[in-house]
């Protein structure tokens, strides 16, 4: 098969010349897994190739290498690179993408010296050999090994920490993810470092290391270990042990931050559970998910481990159970038969996204490629404007006011495939809201960004929300629910930014319904709420604080017993040319059996007092209001001739005369310029 044209940004486009020369096919890295090695199993190396072999039998496109510096370097100054030298040959034999991990600490090396090497960084005093072993192994397997991954949960028990309670504490991590980056990058400037497996909070821990870098640069990827609060099978999750959430708000941090560009590895996934039935079924829906075009950021996912362990002696603590999908003979369990045979490939699907659609001429949009076609040789752009670009991830400068459509081709081995958006970019100052009822056909958040807290997530007309219809008008709304005790449903909100006219005064409204069953339903809420401009990227991290402090409330409404559809208004009067309109909520906790939100019908209207003489409605009085004046022009005593120039009769005696045309005179100031509201009198 031919080589692509890759992207600016190698890690993140998703067609990719492999290590060994041939094509993979679409973000074909989402279908990886580990195993429990042959090193910590203490069986002959070739367990592991016989692990190998059964990652290929069942599919397995990428595999988990180790290269931690607590084993490789036990003695300071003699690296033994004979096991990770195994790793890289087995799988390279067998054609699987290698991803690393590299971490941990040599006793000799140790900040901490009584705790393990997987939770301490090194003292200062070793930077120098931190930074050698880390260049020297990404020197020694260049062309070979070139993803890898810094640290393992440093945001739950894999760092500094008592009782896995790191909470957001990134900094001192943050200091050595930057230097670990930094040596990487000069044993190999063309490796990917991905930044530490969080877990727990991640969002809120990404979030941390984005201010304590101020701007520089420390990874080219975030991983992510999205298992469900509770463990597997825990609450809040969109499949039994995985919180998609995770990934949604790690996202929402990586855009606001400027970072879209990057993609997500999830280098754990997996169920710890004896129903293997469940786990198959899991499973495939976990791949159907990950295949979606939606996560088209989401550019490696690893399940935990290919085989448990269990070397049968009196000890069960040096057992490994129960997250493989085969025993640890490689004999296999349901879910290996569905790995195996779920349909890896990939349509063709043409898919992208725009850094900006709203805003003010001149208005430069960034827009990124994001599709799925095999072979892809040839992009082809239109903007909407009369502009077209053959890059991949082209920008367009728009100049004047419009509403341009998008269109991309994209042409691969099976020949073009295009995608049109429809008024995707807005430029100028008609304020609108895109998908006011979430009836796209795309994507029902189409239009929209979001974040969540604790177990959310935003769903599509959920069937479990009450009341009915789950919708105030159409067919579908958008909200989230619960009907399991002991969620922990956390903040989340939903939000869009619009253009809109500086000093013009704005109503907006949506509908909403809100249930919690409890006695206190004041601590379960919904509030819209309006912020002038949309400089501060929002999110909902520390409770929402920054959703709150970052906009004023434009309505409020408590949970209900008897739910029912109920109108949220709110005013505003920007000083600024684009507005961000949002639907924040908040539910109090583990107090309520059963939660239900919904959002739906959102509008928005100028509701600024038009100058008189303005009879084109667009708050100026130039040459357009004179045409239109002059066509209403009658004469003295003659009455006006319909109610289209009723606006014409400036001085209300019925008829538009001399009168009226001195009035229209002092109203005149030209395009642009808004007269004084009572110019005429």
């Amino acid at each position: 098969m031919r080589a692509v044209r890759l992207s600016v940004g190698l890690a993140l486009a998703w067609s990719l010349v492999d290590a060994r020369g041939s094509v993979a096919q679409c973000r074909p890295y989402i279908f990886g897994t580990g195993h429990f090695l042959a090193s910590w199993a203490g069986q002959p190396w070739a367990y592991d190739a016989q692990a190998m072999d059964k990652m290929v039998e069942m599919g397995a496109t990428a595999v988990w290498v180790d290269f931690p510096w607590a084993g490789m370097e036990p003695v300071q100054g003699t690296i033994s690179w004979a096991y990770a030298d195994h790793q890289v040959a087995t799988a390279e034999a067998r054609g699987l993408q290698m991803f690393a991990f590299v971490g941990t600490t040599p006793d000799w090396a140790k900040l901490y010296p009584d705790l393990p090497g997987h939770r301490t960084p090194p003292s200062e005093d070793h930077l120098a050999d931190f930074q050698a072993f880390h260049m020297a192994v990404a020197s020694r397997y260049a062309g070979r090994v070139r993803y890898y991954q810094f640290w393992n949960e440093p945001s739950g028990c894999g760092w500094i920490n008592e009782g896995c309670a790191n909470g957001s504490d990134c900094s001192l991590f943050t200091t050595w993810q930057k230097r670990a980056y930094d040596a990487l990058k000069a044993g190999n400037p063309d490796c990917v470092v991905s930044a530490g497996g969080f877990d727990g909070d991640p969002a809120g821990y990404v979030n941390c290391m984005y201010t304590q870098l101020a701007g520089q640069r420390a990874f080219d990827a975030i991983s992510i270990h999205p298992y469900a609060p509770g463990g597997p099978g825990g609450p809040g999750t969109s499949g039994e042990g995985i919180d998609y959430s995770d990934l949604a708000s790690v996202r929402q941090v990586m855009v606001d931050r400027g970072d879209a560009d990057k993609s997500i590895w999830i280098t754990e996934y997996g169920w710890n559970t004896t129903n293997e039935t469940q786990r198959a079924e899991d499973q495939a829906e976990l791949l159907a998910e990950f295949k979606k075009p939606e996560y088209h950021y989401l550019f490696f996912a690893k399940n935990l481990v290919l085989n448990d362990w269990n070397d049968h002696d009196d000890d069960p603590n040096d057992d490994f159970c129960c997250y493989g999908l085969t025993d640890e003979y490689f004999n296999p369990k349901p879910a290996f038969y569905t790995f195996r045979d779920f349909n890896k490939d990939f349509d063709d699907i043409v898919e992208f996204s725009a850094d900006a659609t709203v805003g003010q001429p001149p208005m430069l949009v960034h827009f990124n490629d994001h599709s799925c076609v095999n072979g892809a040789t040839d992009w082809f752009w239109e903007f909407g404007d009369g502009q077209s670009s053959t890059e991949q991830n082209p920008s367009n400068l728009y100049v004047y006011d419009g509403r341009f459509t998008v269109r991309l081709t994209v042409t691969g081995s099976a020949g073009p495939f295009s995608l049109e958006k429809t008024e995707y970019i807005r430029v100028g100052t008609v304020a609108e809201i895109l998908n006011p009822s979430f009836e796209d056909a795309s994507h029902f958040l189409s239009g929209w960004s979001s974040c969540l807290g604790g177990e959310s997530s935003i769903k599509h007309n959920p069937v479990t929300h009450v009341p009915l219809p789950r919708f105030h008008d159409g067919s579908n709304s958008a909200g989230m629910s619960s009907d399991r005790a002991g969620d922990s449903l956390g903040p989340g909100a939903i939000w869009q930014t619009i253009a809109v006219r500086p000093t013009h005064s704005y109503r907006v409204h949506l509908w909403a319904t809100i249930t919690a069953s409890a006695d206190q339903y004041v601590d379960d809420f919904v509030e819209l709420r309006l912020r002038d401009g949309d400089s501060l990227p929002l999110n909902c991290l520390n409770g929402g604080a920054n959703v709150v402090s970052s906009s004023v409330l434009g309505a409020h409404l408590d949970g209900q017993t008897a739910p029912e559809w109920v109108e949220l208004q709110g005013e505003i009067t920007p000083s600024q040319s684009l507005m961000t309109v949002i639907a924040y909520w908040r539910f109090a906790g583990t107090v309520r059996a059963i939660h239900s939100l919904h959002l739906d019908d959102w509008g928005i209207e100028d509701i600024t007092q038009r100058p008189q003489a303005d009879l084109d409605g667009d708050f100026d009085v130039d040459d357009t209001d004179l045409d239109l004046f002059q066509a209403c022009a009658t004469g003295a005593g003659i009455p006006t001739s319909g109610p289209d120039c009723d606006s014409a009769d400036l001085d209300s005696d019925q008829d538009v005369d001399q009168a009226d045309f001195a009035a229209f005179q002092r109203c005149f100031q030209g395009p642009g310029v808004v007269p004084d509201i009572g110019c005429a009198d």
